[in-house]
């Protein structure tokens, strides 16, 4: 079959909200080529959008020319960086190796001020899981992340992976002392809570246990919160599901959680809690839901119309 006639598939596309930061809303939008071919290309588009105002800006064009076989995002985020006034967009691409235990991790960084992308350094300690998006503390992105110890048979251990958006250097924050040497990771996951502080949730069914870090860095601050116990009806409908997500505290004291496709409302001083109707025209269809804080801002207002 010559190259004039050969067979070409259709773009397969995935749309993603990375995050949320001072009102914008960054977009990734993925597009695969040749899905099914072994020289597939991806190519990723980014857009920040600022809802209030209904304008966006695309970032800078990256096609980050992996193989589709070996390699992809494992993990990424969205910031702002208030020392450069800048808006960075930040991916670990994850380098598959058969050779090694750990995937080997090139840290791409894309930055509005500038309109450019740069590749910073290579990880090759951590391992994230897929489709992992940070969350900005004190102005640094963190995730889930193992670290695995030279020697194969050592049982991996498990650190919050920090990167610093104002001098681009990555570091690690200790789980709290009670969790330490646990050996399950999909029990474990982290998020924001109250006033921009970091969290840490560790399921052992039937609870969740809620921990705040009170001293940003200071791994003695670590500071239980609450266990919140799955009511029985949803332990009916739904299982036991690990994936869950804390996404908000309000000031009345109650938590919004993200289970598979439903929005839970918990109230930390009954145990009450109620699911919370969406409408979506994807109803149904589970996975798809999406859950972030947005607050209203001004920025963007030189961006086009959207």
């Amino acid at each position: 079959m010559t190259e004039a006639t050969k067979i070409q598939h259709p773009a397969k596309k995935s749309i993603d909200i990375v995050g949320s930061c001072n009102g914008l809303v960054c977009i990734a939008m993925e597009h695969i080529f040749n899905p099914f071919a072994s020289d597939s290309i991806r190519d990723l588009c980014l857009f920040l959008w600022n809802p209030s105002i209904r304008k966006y800006r695309k970032l800078p064009q990256c096609s980050f020319g992996f193989d589709f076989e070996k390699s992809d995002v494992a993990a990424c985020g969205f910031g702002y960086d208030e020392l450069h006034d800048d808006y960075k967009f930040i991916a670990f691409l994850r380098v598959h190796s058969p050779e090694k235990i750990a995937e080997d991790q090139v840290v791409e960084i894309c930055s509005q001020r500038t309109n450019s992308w740069k590749t910073k350094e290579v990880f090759k300690k951590y391992s994230f899981r897929p489709f992992q998006g940070g969350y900005v503390v004190d102005g640094k992105l963190h995730w889930s992340g193992t670290f695995y110890h030279e020697e194969e048979d050592d049982y991996p251990s498990y650190k919050i992976v920090s990167f610093d958006l104002a001098d681009e250097t990555y570091g690690e924050i200790e789980l709290p002392e009670n969790y330490k040497g646990k050996s399950n990771a999909l029990r474990w996951s982290i998020g924001v809570l109250g006033e921009g502080r970091l969290a840490f949730f560790w399921l052992h069914i039937p609870d969740l246990d809620v921990w705040i870090m009170t001293d940003y860095g200071a791994t003695q601050s670590w500071t239980k919160m609450c266990s919140i116990r799955y009511p029985k009806d949803l332990q009916c409908r739904l299982g036991f599901h690990l994936n869950v997500h804390l996404v908000f505290l309000s000031e009345r004291g109650e938590l919004l959680l993200k289970v598979k496709s439903l929005l839970l409302l918990y109230n930390l001083e009954d145990g009450a809690y109620k699911i919370l109707k969406v409408r979506s025209k994807l109803r149904g269809i589970r996975g798809l839901l999406k859950v972030d804080v947005y607050y209203e801002s001004l920025a963007l207002l030189d961006a086009h119309d959207g």
